[in-house]
This record gives C-alpha cells, structure tokens and sequence, in this order.
C-alpha cells in the first residue's frame, strides 16, 4: 500500500518492518542475560583474557502510552459510526410504494389551492387562468389508477386522471415521495408530468395511444414533487373518469435519459472517461492517493501483470453536472488499474439534429489509458499516432481485426498496438487473439455513429441521415502484453449490452455496448502457443450486482429500488417500446467484489488457488434527499486470505468517509452533490491514517459574477442546463485539497508521523475541449499550486520540510477578452541561488522546477530542473486549437548543498559533458561553487 500526495507515495510498510525488527533484537538481547546475575571480578593483567564489563544497567520498564493511537482510533470509531448511519439511510431510502387507485374531489369554488390525497398520493389543484383559458371552477375529480393500467400503457410511473365542473385551466402539484426511489439511476431528478390520449384507458395497446406529450414541469427534488399547467375538462358530476374521453389523462413519469440531469448530478450519455482523468495529477494537485497491489504468483517465464487497486480523491472532484458519475466498480474514488484506448462522439442534437440523441462523429481522436495513467493521443497519419506527451512509444492503428468495429478508415475492425521504448507491445480491441477458434476477448465495446458531415464515416453509406450511421468502437480494451522475449499475458472481459431507440424510432432498435469489465488475466504463455499451451497462472475477477441488500437475484420493475445508480428504466431489449431510452447511455450493473490468485499444477493438470481478495462495498447516503438519487457506492473493506492449503485469513484493511459537497452552495432547486472521500484507512495491522481535507472555500454570492478567466480559487466553473433550460448557464464547483496525513501504529507502539502540506498559487486553465460548444468553454482545467510546502513531523516538534515550485502551463492560456496572457515562473525567494526565470510553457505543466529541503528553519538542500521539450506531431482540431505531441524531458538538473562550515552553497550540475572534469567554474555542464 501507498498513499500521497498526488503522485508522490510514502511507503510506510518498511518502517513499521525495521520498527518491529528492531523491538525484537532488543528483546531477545535482554533474555540472554540472566537476571540479577552479578559481575565477574577481573584480574589486573592486561594481557590476554577476558575483557572488563561495565556495571550493568538497571532499566525500568513502563508501559508506553499510544503515541497518538488514540486520537486516530477515536476518529475510525467516529466515522464508521457516521458511515453506519449512511448506510442504514440508504437501506431506508431504498423503498418504495406504488400508489393504488383512488379518487378525491376537490372544490375549487374559493379559487385558492386545494389540497387531496387520492391513494395516498398528494396532490394539489390551483385553479388558475392562462391565455387560452379561465380558471377551472366548481367541483374537480382526480382519479390515481394502479400499475396494472401503468404498465398496460407501457409507462414507468403513475397514471391519473382530472376533470372540473366548470372546464378551465388550473395547476396540478404531484407528490411523488413514496415512490421516488423505485426505478434508481436518478429517476425522481428527471420526473415530469406528461399528457396522454385518453384513448389510453381503453386501448393502450395501440402506439398512438401511448403518445406523450410534455408538460412544461417543475420539478422539486427537495420537496419531491412536480406541477405542471393543465387544462380541465368539463364532466357530469359523479361520471367515472376512466370510463369516458372527458377526462384529461396525465403521468407522472421520467424523461429520456438522453443527456444532462436537469437536476445537474450526472450524465449518462457520458462515459466514464471524464476531463478529471486528463487533469494535472503530480505532486501539486493536492489530491490524496493510495494503492494497493495484488500479489501475483510468479510465471516460469516473463513478468507477472500488475494489477492495482487506486485510489485518488481529485478524481471526486471532476465530478459535475456533465460527467457520467456512476461509482467505479470498486467505490468512489478508486479504480482498478485499467488500460484501454477511448474514442469520443459528439451528440446529434449539438451537430445541428434537434432532438436527436444518437452519436454523431466529429473528428478522429483517441485517449489511452495505460494503468490508469491518461494520454491523449495525436494523429500523425490514419495508420501512425503518438502521446501528446511523447515517451517514444509506437502507436499504430490498424485494422482487420473479427471485433465488430465498422471503422473509421472505410475499413472494418479498428485495433491499436503501443510498443513502449523498452520494447513491451501492448494490443488493444484485437478481439481475437493470434490462434483463436471461437474464443473472444469481448475487448471492443461498439456503438451507432452518425457520419452526418460531407467526409464523415458513414456519409457516403446514403442520402439521408438515418442511412449514414455506422456500428463503431468506442472503447479498446486491452487484449494481451507481450515481452521482447515473447511472453505474453491476455485479458478476458465480459460486454454488457443495451438497445436504444436510435434516430427517434418509437422502438429500441439499435444495439450497442453499454459498459463491461474485466473478468480474467491468463499470463505465463508464449506468443504462439496462446491457445495450445495452459498459462502458467491466472487471476480472476468477481462480480455482483450493483446491489447491496437482500433482494438482488433479478433486476426488474419491483426491485429496481436496490439498484440506486443504475437507470433502469434506460435498459432496452430488441423492439421494446417501453423503454425510456432514446440515446445511447453507459453504465454498468456490476461491482468487483473478489480478486483471486491461481497457479498452474501440471501434475493435476488443474489451477491450484493461491490469494483471494474480498472486497466489502456498501451504498451510502449523502444526506441531500429523501431517495436513492444522491446514494454513493464506496468501499468499505478489503480481505485477503491465502489458499494454498489451509486457508489463512488476514485482518481486513477497512476505509471510513468523509462528506464534501461537489456543487458550489447548492441552490435553485439543484442539489449540492455530496461525494464520499476517505477519512481513514487502517491497515491489516492496525495502522491508522488519518486524512484532513480542505472543507469548502468557495461561496455561490462571490463566484457567481466573478471572473473565470483570474480565478486562483479553489473551486472551478462548469456550464450545463440548469433545470433543463434551452441555454447552458455557469455553475461552480469544488476543489479540495489534502492539508495533513496522519500515520499512526498502535500495535508496534510507534510514534504516529504527522505530514502538513501548505499551497499557494493555484492555477485553471482554459478548457478547450472541441466537444463543448465554444460559448460553454470555460477555466475548467486544473494545473494544481505553484508551490507546495511539506512538513513531516508534529507542529510541536522539529519539523523537516520541503518547498517545492512547479510549473502549470500557464503562459499563452486564453484569457476572456481573446488575447493570451505571458507568465513567467520566478524561482523561490529563499534561498538565493542565482536561479533564473522561465517560461510558464503550456507542455511543462506539473513538472517540478526547484525544490528547497530544511533541517528546521535551515535550509540545507536544492534542486533545480531545466526543462526540454520537441514537438514530435500536431494535429489539426475542428473549433479548438491544434493538439501536439512532445517530448518533455529534464535537460538539467542542478543540486545545490549548503556547506555549514563554509557557510556556502555547493552546486552540481547533471548531466556532465563527456570528459569535462569539476573544475570550479561555472561553465555549461559543468560544476560550480558558490
């Protein structure tokens, strides 16, 4: 286990190893001495014999006290308490009640708001005059119908009915708190109030019967209800109103998921790749991590894959109203180390197509994601790409390949292959494997494209839009890792599949994949034996349903509650008209819930288990509403167990949360975003550490009208259609940082290790990201703190510390009135080592400049770096600035050691040209005094 900050991880398991070993030598030194036992008199010779003794020391014992234990055992038991009471909220809030039929009347006569409870369900009328029609009067009837005519209807709510003595306009307010939880996946958020014909009582089989037609709603998701302008017909007193078509029909029911929430909590329309995966992750973004690594059992032959549980609080923070904020598989925050290539796809209704929800192309891109660690890719050629940040790795796409993939190129089956500079070949979305029968990898994960532009795949396949879509790639998984000795390890993955009714069909008629997971590693094989020879060992992946209470055997209409983060009302079968999906939306109904180990037994000709993982995972309340909307799947434990003979368990390592709003001071009827971040982890021997993170800085009154283009806040605006509106306006959203860590070890009675970190200068850059429309761009991308102070040791106590300066990119950003700022990093105050001035350039960002070390208030210690970049491609960008790829690379690096009896500083520069010795002068390359 590792954790840091950013990318900077202290391992703390050697110190506790040394502490132990060293408790144990002390101990065992002691038991070899005889107690009491006196000295042995000595002769004065001096020659050879036995040499004097000292006198014994007498030492007494006492118990030492916890060193800080108790403090970070009392703050676990704090939070797991809080963290039981989000649980057992989220078990409460995971319930729901269908209304039955009923009717009220209510009497409009005084023309004020009248208020009934048909069935149960609250409902209020207010009669009230529009344009085309006075104010409904005399006696009103609603009728509440059961889910026997919802679902004869093909509807996922509630049906009712409403008619008036005196016909007239009026406003109906529906409570829906009772069933607000029933569907999951946001579901209550995108409630609105729809009409029907009133055909639909009698003949709901028909499809012209089941047309809706949206009421203009407002949807309160604090209150949990939604109203909506209605006219009122006319009907003789006591008329039943589902007996006739004087009645007007209504539902409560949910829009398509085909993009935003209008509640701003998520979209599904997205895909997990969001910008925070691109954000600045190095020693200066602030963000707590950690990870955690399985142990593989060896292969004869080649390495054994690296698989890592990670975990990174900045990734929490990127979530907003316009990224797809489904929990990992894992937990919020953590990931398992997953490499894949991403294409993105723009939206049809942003490319000129109203209401058209498909995926549209827009221009040929790709992210990879190579164990967890994001780089964009640049296209140098259809065939050759390189990393925007250049390691001199070969990126080559081709095709060919049996994966279902339509192409890009007007060539079927797009794959990718990524040699690194140390020769490993990396194959993603190949499908199937060099030696493959029937078997598949399940790597590429398709969906329908829209080439709607002249030169756009699909453009050319006919004349009209509905004809030029083609099935594409919008996920390449990774398929298998070769060695330069020919030893390979392959990758297993299952797809999960869904219908959507694509281009505005009344049925779901197009499949697509709408997520997966990694199910198997196979390693220990040879290039051309992959399917003749056994593997040498293998890791397999458990799964569950996104589901932590009992009744999680099958997902449907009545358990749908249990599953709080998955629209299930957005999973289509072929030719379901129910199905309230008319966009492609991704998510997945799984969680990882075991990690095991196995090895190869030629004797049995059989895998032998080795280690297995139990990861305990549970949903918890944020506390923002009374339905499953804002539950948070997190992890809560992870168990390992040895398998090989008698099953040996070890103590579990545990996490407690703390809550942080995501939304800056949630209001307007759209909620905080409360997000569970780690508080503290204790390990499977008791160790406790402890995180504090920054609480919320920002307030909704300053930032509102404040400049985005100077915002040195931590926090960062994002546009998004507030309440659905037809325009994007600007909303704010937090950033947090990590102020301490805190390590403390109660079962070997050390000393618990405070680390502090102080920062200054924080930095956002302009996002320029060619799929948001230009006039929704903003200073969204995060460049971390220009410094960053870090202490280890108690505030009591004699602290080491480290200032660090790093770059953030900022000379030449985008500035609101269309010019380019021109930055210059200055190098630190203190000390004074000569240290030049440097450019703030855009391809250096998070790269550390200069580090100062401290003795206490002493400085004792420096580094500088001299940064050097070559662009090696640039890529031409449809409404964005062009995309290059570099190299980066330290040119030169300074050390500089204060000498304390010379009472100077000593300076060497790295690299040396060949031969050049230290001569005392300061010339290029060489070594200097000072």
């Amino acid at each position: 286990m590792a954790f840091g900050i950013g990318t900077s991880r202290r391992r703390r398991v050697e110190s506790r190893r040394w502490g132990r070993t060293l408790v144990v030598t002390t101990l065992a030194a002691a038991l070899l001495a005889p107690v009491g036992q006196t000295t042995v008199a000595v002769a004065e010779d001096k020659g050879l014999g036995k040499p004097d003794l000292p006198e014994q020391r007498v030492t007494k014992v006492k118990v030492m006290d916890e060193l800080g234990a108790k403090e970070a055992r009392a703050k676990v038991a704090k939070d797991r308490r809080a963290n039981d009471a989000q649980g057992d909220e989220a078990r409460q809030e995971q319930k729901a009640t269908w209304p039955k039929q009923g009717t009220a009347t209510l009497d409009l006569a005084g023309a004020q708001a009248i208020k009934a409870a048909p069935s149960g369900m609250p409902v209020t009328l207010n009669p009230k005059a529009s344009k085309k029609a006075q104010a409904a009067d005399g006696q009103a009837r609603i009728t509440v119908l059961d889910q026997k005519a919802a679902r004869k209807a093909a509807l996922t709510g509630v049906l009712l009915t409403a008619t008036a003595d005196e016909a007239g306009a009026a406003n109906i307010q529906v409570g829906y708190g009772q069933f607000a939880s029933a569907v999951g996946g946001g579901w209550a958020e995108r409630l609105h109030l729809v009409q029907l014909p009133a055909c639909v009582l009698t003949t709901p089989e028909k499809p012209e019967c089941r047309e809706q037609t949206p009421l203009k709603s407002a949807n309160d998701v604090v209150e949990q209800r939604v109203s909506a302008q209605v006219t009122l017909p006319a009907a003789e007193v006591g008329k039943q109103a589902s007996a006739g078509s004087d009645a007007v029909v209504l539902a409560v029911t949910a829009a398509a998921v085909s993009g935003q929430n209008p509640k701003g909590t998520g979209d599904y329309s997205a895909t997990a790749l969001s910008n925070s995966t691109a954000w600045q992750a190095g020693g200066s973004s602030g963000s707590f991590t950690w990870s955690y690594d399985f142990t593989l059992p060896p292969a004869a032959a080649g390495p054994a894959p690296g698989v890592s549980l990670l975990y990174d609080s900045g990734s929490i923070d990127g979530r907003t109203a316009t990224t797809n904020n489904q929990g990992s598989a894992v937990g919020e925050g953590f990931s398992i180390s997953d490499s894949y290539i991403e294409r993105s796809y723009g939206r049809c209704d942003k490319d000129g197509h109203a209401d058209t929800y498909d995926r549209c192309w827009k221009y040929d891109n790709a992210q990879l994601v190579l164990d967890g660690k994001s780089n964009r890719l640049i296209k140098v050629s259809d065939s050759v790409w390189r990393l925007s940040g250049d390691d001199a790795s070969k990126v080559t796409r081709s095709t060919g390949a049996d994966n279902g993939d339509q192409g890009d190129t007007g060539k079927d089956g797009e794959y990718w292959t990524v040699i690194t500079g140390n020769g490993t070949k990396y194959v993603f979305g190949l499908n199937k494997l060099d030696g493959a029968t029937d078997q598949r990898t399940n790597s590429t994960w398709t969906v329908p494209v829209f080439g709607d532009d002249s030169g756009e795949p699909g453009y050319e396949k006919g004349d009209a839009f509905a004809d030029r879509a083609l099935t594409q790639a919008w996920r390449w998984n990774l398929d298998s890792v070769e060695d330069t000795s020919g030893n390979v390890s392959t990758y297993w993955y299952t797809k999960e599949s869904n219908h959507y009714k694509k281009n505005k069909a009344t049925t779901a008629n197009a499949s697509y994949t709408r997520g997966g997971y990694l199910k198997e590693i196979k390693y220990g094989l040879r290039k051309d034996a992959l399917f003749t020879d056994d593997a040498d060992a293998r890791v397999t992946l458990d799964h569950a349903e996104r589901c932590t209470v009992g009744a999680c055997a099958e997902l449907t209409k009545d358990t749908a509650k249990n599953w709080p983060d998955v629209p299930f009302d957005t999973i289509c079968s072929d030719g379901d008209t129910e199905c309230n999906a008319s966009g492609p939306s991704f998510f997945s109904r799984k969680r990882l819930t075991g990690i095991n180990t196995h090895s190869w037994n030629a004797t049995a000709k059989a895998y032998d288990p080795v280690d297995s993982w139990t990861l305990g995972q549970d949903y918890k309340d944020a506390g923002d509403i009374g339905d499953t909307s804002d539950h948070v799947l997190v992890l809560e434990s992870i168990k390992r167990t040895a398998k090989a003979g008698t099953d040996i368990p070890v103590n579990p390592i545990s996490f407690t949360y703390q809550l942080r709003p995501n939304r800056v001071d949630g209001t307007d009827d759209i909620l905080p975003m409360k997000r569970h971040r780690i508080s503290t982890v204790t390990s499977e021997t008791g160790a406790i550490t402890t995180v504090n993170l920054s609480s919320p800085e920002c307030k909704r009154s300053e930032v509102l009208t404040a400049p985005e283009d100077t915002n040195t806040r931590s926090c960062y605006p994002q546009y998004w259609n507030i309440n659905g509106a037809e325009n994007a306006s600007v909303d704010w959203f937090h950033k947090y940082r990590v102020l301490a860590v805190t390590v403390a070890d109660p079962t070997a009675q050390n000393e618990a290790v405070e680390h502090h970190y102080d920062y200054s200068g924080a930095a956002w850059h302009h996002s320029d990201d060619p799929f948001t429309p230009k006039d929704e761009r903003t200073w969204s991308d995060w460049r971390g703190y220009r410094q960053v102070t870090a202490y280890t040791g108690a505030e009591s106590t004699t602290r080491s510390k480290a200032v660090s300066l790093f770059m953030q990119g900022m000379d030449g950003d985008k500035k609101k009135d269309g010019t380019t700022r021109s930055v210059t990093l200055a190098p630190l105050a203190a000390p004074s080592l000569g240290v030049a001035g440097i450019a703030d350039s855009d391809q250096y960002a998070g790269q550390l400049r200069q580090q100062v070390t401290y003795d206490g208030a002493t400085a004792i210690g420096a580094q500088v770096n001299e940064p050097w970049s070559k662009e090696t491609a640039r890529q031409t960008v449809p409404d964005a600035a062009d995309h290059a790829a570099r190299y980066v690379r330290t040119k030169q690096t300074t050390t500089h050691t204060y000498l304390t009896a010379a009472k100077k500083w000593r300076a060497l520069r790295f690299p040396l040209p060949v031969g050049q010795l230290d001569t005392g002068t300061d010339g290029p390359g060489g070594s200097s005094h000072r």
